[in-house]
């Protein structure tokens, strides 16, 4: 009905065609009624009125006043009107007629305003559902994950996962020079080759603080909009354009009162500034400055136990195993002295007792402070690691590395470490195998650090229960951004694979 009520002629033809099937109708039952004709036409003139609107109502009275006059009044065939009456009935109906073609008319366009607001106010309230939606899923996973960069990661793929937003990417200070803004996370729509284009060059952005949209909302800490992207002064915009990107919203994610990074939200429709959606946005960058903070906190503190632990094991090494070391060759030496005197098993005795507490003292270092500083110190722990847990419990326990694996960051070889540790127990405790083995292989992409056992596997996923040894190695692997997998192994026994992509090759 849309194209027909958009063109005028159709509408007055419609209000012809109702006054020409009402004189018909009329015509053919005037024989058995009386009184009534009138009646076609007021229904004509309604019909007429609702369909088209008030003018052809309009123009269906005077056809249907022309009609009566003809056919009905006397002298029939003429459009003469002789009785007083007949003029008197003539007016009263115009007078309905007209009155029934602007309620008709007036009724429609209020029911058709009606319905538009309505159904303007339905898409608002799922927009704002939407965005409702967006903040609580990004404050639950902020929430939940381990690092910074997982909760970064998930916040950018949840925004363009909304139809609203098509190329997302958060802004954080370079560690080389810390008044400049570079892209540190990216994320487009993955089926567009031209946000992919822009996502692969986007590591070349450099912003200064105060200058464009985000280097003005890092300075102020502020949301912005930016309903025009192609009146941007930015060079960066100008790739922005290429894309089909129009419009975008940039909010600050803020920790205390310093802001850390800055989100930009970009979209290929004409996005008008909206205050809550404005104050939405507002909100999940306050919910990622808290989840910033838990994580700086919480980072903080594993970096202090791992510097106290490093202090405890040299202090274990250096300190107290020099002085035993000292008391041990003493008492060697005051056992050679004694050694033909009665005298002689106690001092032996006092010397052994010296040298099992320094053994002990070297074994909680080595437990402390498991791999050493150089580059080659995670294999060399991870051959002894397998050649001690396989002695220990009489499982063959081997370590394959056909290449070497050189590793600078011993943060980083201490978690992949202590996540083997905690795979092989794993496997011993609950899987009774028959052989365990872990092998570490550099790849393209980083470290991968694997370990398989032919034991009785693991439960499926509906009756699988996270342990504590789980959970600690998903929180080793999340600490120095890796990932983590636990897995069947083709059926027999367990696959548990981390690839570090901090770590690299020597």
């Amino acid at each position: 009905m849309t194209p027909f009520r958009e063109h005028p002629l159709p509408r007055y033809v419609f209000a012809v065609f109702c006054t020409g099937i009402a004189t018909i109708v009329a015509l053919v039952t005037r024989q058995f009624f009386a009184h009534g004709t009138l009646s076609f036409y007021l229904i004509a003139v309604m019909t007429a009125a609702w369909v088209g609107g008030r003018w052809p109502g309009l123009l269906a009275t005077f056809c249907s006043v022309l009609s009566i006059d003809y056919f009905f009044l006397i002298p029939t065939q003429s459009l003469a009107v002789q009785s007083a009456d007949d003029i008197a009935e003539m007016i009263v109906f115009s007078l309905v007629a007209v009155t029934v073609s602007f309620l008709q008319t007036a009724q429609k366009r209020a029911r058709s305003a009606l319905e538009t607001l309505n159904q303007k106010l339905e898409e608002r309230v799922k927009e704002r559902t939407a965005w409702l939606s967006l903040v609580y899923d990004i404050t639950g996973a902020a929430n939940e994950t381990e690092t910074v960069d997982q909760a970064f990661r998930f916040a950018l793929r949840r925004i363009t996962s909304d139809p609203l937003w098509h190329y997302a990417q958060i802004l954080t200070p370079r560690e080389d020079a810390s008044e400049i803004l570079s892209p540190s996370h990216v994320q487009a729509v993955s089926d567009d080759p031209e946000l992919m284009k822009l996502q692969d060059g986007a590591s070349g952005i450099r912003i200064r603080r105060g200058e464009g949209t985000a280097g003005r909302v890092w300075d102020s800490g502020t949301v912005a909009w930016v309903k025009d992207v192609a009146g941007e002064p930015e060079a960066a915009s100008k790739d922005f354009v290429k894309a089909g990107l129009k419009s975008a919203v940039l909010f600050p994610v803020v920790v205390g009162k310093k802001v850390v990074a800055v989100v930009e939200c970009f979209s290929r429709d004409r996005i008008e500034p909206d205050q809550q959606l404005t104050d939405l946005m507002g909100a999940v960058g306050i919910e990622l400055g808290l989840s910033v903070e838990r994580k700086q906190l919480q980072e903080g503190y594993t970096e202090a136990v791992w510097q106290q632990q490093r202090r405890t094991a040299q202090e274990l090494h250096d300190d107290l195993g020099q002085s035993l070391t000292g008391l041990w060759l003493l008492g060697t030496s005051l056992t050679e002295k004694l050694k033909e005197t009665d005298h002689a098993p106690l001092a032996r005795k006092l010397a052994d007792g010296i040298e099992k507490s320094l053994e002990q003292i070297r074994a909680i270092a080595k437990g402390v402070f498991p791999v050493d500083l150089d580059s080659q110190g995670l294999m060399a722990a991870l051959q002894e690691l397998a050649n001690v847990m396989g002695s220990a419990s009489g499982v063959a326990c081997r370590f394959e590395c056909p290449d070497p694996v050189l590793l600078e960051d011993n943060r980083v070889a201490i978690h992949l470490y202590r996540i083997a540790q905690e795979a092989i127990t794993n496997a011993l405790r609950h899987g009774k195998p028959q052989e365990v083995v872990v092998s570490l292989h550099p790849t393209e992409e980083g470290i991968q650090l694997r370990i398989t056992d032919d034991g009785s596997g693991i439960l499926g996923p509906s009756e699988r229960k996270e342990g504590a040894g789980l959970r600690i190695m998903r929180y080793r692997a999340a600490a120095i951004d890796a990932k983590l997998r636990v897995e069947s192994n083709g059926g027999r026994g367990t696959l548990v694979t981390c690839l570090s992509h901090r770590a690299h090759r020597g």
